[in-house]
């Protein structure tokens, strides 16, 4: 037998290896009962929306810079630009005026190890910086791959956090940007860390998540006289790097600033899916249901991806709501970024709207929504990480803070209309609208040919 023949079979055989262990820890696992219960608390914290790019990186720079003790953030991936760069020389700054910086990374999407691997060994080689990989990728662990940390979280002196949808990079915080993906974030603010606040429950599940088995945290590197020089080198250019951005920035959106927009919060709710490896507890999508259920007037859902798998339709079917009452905003596909999963919403997209539930679609050629956020009846605003998708129903890790503010709802909707609602159109069964029949046909090709795929694999999306 030839060696590229003995090649091709073993190559053969470690392909099928991947796919029964992807597939066999999520088909052969049973998805966790959650409870519909919510802890929700009545509290004093203030809340402000995060909306525009811009305000995006400003609330990170505050937060980083005001920083005393402690910054912990969980985040799914870093995306590249220069806002990456300037983002980490913040965090080193914070670190060596003595800041415990515990930065928490997807072990497969966080694109650090590789394009930004000298940044990598400069906060190794830093006394106050721990950094984790949660679930990091084993070509020989294909179960594992599923495993994936979905949460964007950053807590500073236990005493304000912000949660959202939102990675690191360019295009999620200037708006400028060719293909700039529109997010939404929400920070939450009180006058002193204590016990039994959101902003606690934020900080004890990342520290369940620093805990978990899964995350791989590195030992500091051994000196050596080429590491020290590379690491001293990198560090000195990121001091520089950030010196100059405060010798020339404009601090436009202080601390002030974020406590004049912010509102009073009266209840709220801190929630996050289960942790196990495989199936998870799906206590975010649950507890949706659970307001949807509720609802009296109107229910608006943001997500960029909208795919209904079998065990969503079952259980959404339990709790008892007037689809009409809910309207849905996602991608169309002029806008779409991501083909695979806007092929799955394409499969159960006239369903959708044959619910008579209200779906509304956004179209742009050059910009696309990755907010996943909800209001309830002008009263309950929900902003988190969770697509609504089987990925972020049982799969991935997922986190969610849910407040009762009316203010704070009335900021949401009026954003809604003034920065996207001339590219929202109503979708219609079976019929594609103009912006649509715009997209170019290699696109819709494209997205068609994968819907066959995504029929056979609709709980991997």
């Amino acid at each position: 037998m030839s060696k590229i023949k003995m090649l091709s079979i073993l190559l053969l055989f470690y392909g099928l290896y991947i796919v029964a262990g992807m597939l066999g820890g999520v088909y052969l696992s049973d998805i966790p009962e959650a409870s519909v219960s919510q802890a929700v608390k009545e509290t004093d914290e203030r809340v402000a929306l995060v909306e525009s790019g811009e305000e995006a990186w400003h609330i990170r720079r505050e937060m980083i810079t005001q920083a005393e003790t402690s910054l912990d953030i969980a985040t799914f991936s870093f995306q590249g630009g220069e806002s990456v760069e300037l983002y980490y020389a913040l965090l080193l700054e914070a670190a060596n005026r003595g800041v415990s910086v515990r930065l928490l990374l997807d072990g497969v999407f966080h694109g650090m190890r590789l394009t930004d691997r000298r940044i990598y060994e400069v906060f190794l080689a830093h006394e106050n910086i721990e950094v984790g990989m949660y679930e990091p990728l084993n070509p020989f662990k294909p179960w594992t791959f599923n495993n994936r940390m979905h949460d964007k979280l950053m807590i500073a002196d236990n005493r304000v956090g912000l949660t959202g949808g939102r990675n690191i990079g360019d295009k999620y915080f200037d708006e400028k940007t060719d293909g700039v993906s529109y997010d939404r974030e929400i920070v939450v603010m009180g006058k002193e860390s204590r016990p039994e606040t959101l902003v606690m429950e934020m900080a004890d599940y990342f520290q369940k998540l620093w805990t978990q088995p899964y995350v791989s945290k590195r030992d500091k590197p051994v000196p050596t006289l080429t590491g020290n020089w590379r690491i001293e080198r990198t560090a000195e250019s990121l001091k520089d790097r950030v010196d100059n951005y405060h010798l020339t920035s404009l601090i436009i959106k202080d601390t002030d600033y974020w406590l004049d927009k912010s509102h009073a919060a009266e209840k709220g709710l801190f929630v996050h899916n289960g942790l196990e490896r495989f199936n998870k507890e799906p206590a975010v999508w649950k507890t949706m249901l659970n307001q949807l259920a509720e609802t009296e007037e109107s229910f608006l859902l943001k997500s960029p991806y909208v795919i209904m798998d079998t065990y969503m339709i079952e259980s959404s079917e339990q709790f008892l709501f007037e689809p009409d009452k809910l309207t849905i905003v996602t991608n169309g596909i002029q806008a779409t970024p991501n083909y695979l999963a806007h092929s799955g919403y394409r499969n159960n997209r006239d369903d959708l709207i044959e619910s008579e539930a209200h779906v509304k679609e956004y179209q742009s050629e050059n910009s696309s929504l990755h907010m996943k956020s909800f209001v309830q009846d002008d009263k309950w605003v929900g902003i988190g990480s969770f697509n609504l998708d089987p990925r972020s129903v049982y799969l991935n890790t997922e986190s969610m803070l849910m407040v009762k503010s009316e203010e704070l709802a009335d900021e949401v909707l009026s954003e809604t209309d003034k920065r996207y609602g001339d590219k929202l159109e109503h979708a219609a069964e079976g019929v594609e609208s103009k912006s649509a029949q715009e997209t170019s046909r290699i696109k819709k090709l494209v997205i068609d040919s994968l819907r066959p795929l995504t029929m056979l694999i609709e709980r991997l999306l």
